[in-house]
């Protein structure tokens, strides 16, 4: 993994379309997308057979599918391949963490200016937080302070 954040901002501004060009850009990644990532990071490589075994679990997806995911997210440089044709085995080029980050700070510019505090305030605001939750916020917060 190349550990750069580059790879996924090249991703998100071209198309993934391939052939229509009257299809929109993907601008964000797709569920099944993020869920075949989640696999390889899970996994650290597997194949096709692989990743829909794991993601038969929670819902069906045909191989072609997942299949067109896979060659999407390699053409876009998040992933890459070794073995024949028959055999690929898939591995993550980027790091999760990277990964989450890119996402995250997409979401914090779309929805809240780009004010990760305001992100923050409504989570605190406005969802489910127990004791424990707020009090490793707390640490974080008063880590974060102190340097």
């Amino acid at each position: 993994m190349d550990g750069s954040g580059a790879s996924l901002t090249a991703f998100y501004a071209r198309s993934t379309a391939t052939g229509d060009m009257r299809r929109k850009k993907r601008q964000r990644p797709g569920d099944l997308q993020i869920a075949v990532m989640q696999v390889l990071w899970d996994r650290g490589e597997a194949t096709l057979t692989d990743i829909r075994a794991a993601l038969g679990q929670d819902r069906p997806v045909a191989s072609t599918t997942i299949a067109t995911v896979l060659s999407r997210l390699e053409h876009a440089g998040l992933i890459a391949h070794g073995g024949g044709d028959r055999s690929r085995v898939w591995t993550p080029k980027v790091a999760r963490v990277d990964f989450q980050r890119s996402q995250i700070q997409s979401l914090v510019d779309r929805l809240f200016g780009g004010r990760a505090s305001a992100l923050v305030a409504h989570l605190v605001r406005d969802t489910e937080i127990d004791d424990e939750e707020l009090d490793d916020l707390r640490r974080m917060l008063k880590k974060r302070g102190s340097k």
